[in-house]
């Protein structure tokens, strides 16, 4: 577990909810009696553009939420590249990154005026640079909760399992129930899988 303040930082893209994942880790937080400050970052204006939330999480009232160069503690990262771009700008020696496995192509990949780089070389250069990385496939586990959307659910689970900040998975469990108005079942198996693929 890290000491406060803990500085969490999300990666993904547009349509993987990672937005509302920040949302529900602030809510567990001041349940938690603690202050928390988040911050969104966007890229490209549609869906499927590079996405941050930028969250931190203090005793005391919390400076602003962007997180500094470096100053990571914990990298969720919901699409492996934009977890290593993520990585070189916010990472350090000290930092965890808990990783989905799952590439979405931009459309420069897809219609081959690019190349997605090899998943291997990803997460080898993630390990460079952090202490641990987590390496899960929670799309596919998202599938087995009955909704890919839930993806968001299964990463925040494994945020909850791993245990590295002081809020209980049960408090984190309660706000999803407080935050997310639809598909509470499918949103809290997904939950439960993500904690599981950490746990176990």
């Amino acid at each position: 577990m890290y000491q406060l303040p803990i500085r969490i930082l999300i990666a993904g893209v547009g349509g993987q909810g990672n937005v509302l994942a920040s949302r529900i880790i602030g809510w567990a937080a001041i349940e938690s009696g603690y202050h928390v400050r988040i911050g969104d970052v966007f890229g490209a204006a549609q869906r499927g553009g590079s996405v941050q939330s930028h969250i931190t999480i203090d005793i005391n009232n919390v400076l602003p939420p962007q997180i500094p160069y470096y100053k990571a503690n914990i990298i969720l990262g919901f699409e492996p590249l934009e977890t290593l771009r993520a990585c070189i700008k916010y990472s350090n020696q000290e930092c965890t990154v808990i990783m989905n496995i799952k590439p979405v192509y931009p459309v420069d990949v897809l219609t081959g005026k690019l190349k997605y780089p090899n998943l291997d070389y990803i997460t080898s250069n993630i390990s460079k640079l952090c202490r641990k990385l987590w390496a899960i496939n929670a799309s596919e586990l998202s599938v087995k909760a009955g909704n890919p959307a839930t993806l968001n659910m299964v990463m925040l689970g494994a945020l909850a399992g791993s245990e590295l900040t002081p809020i209980e998975i049960d408090t984190y469990r309660s706000s999803i129930s407080k935050v997310v108005r639809r598909l509470i079942n499918e949103n809290l198996k997904a939950f439960k899988l993500g904690t599981e693929a950490i746990t176990t």
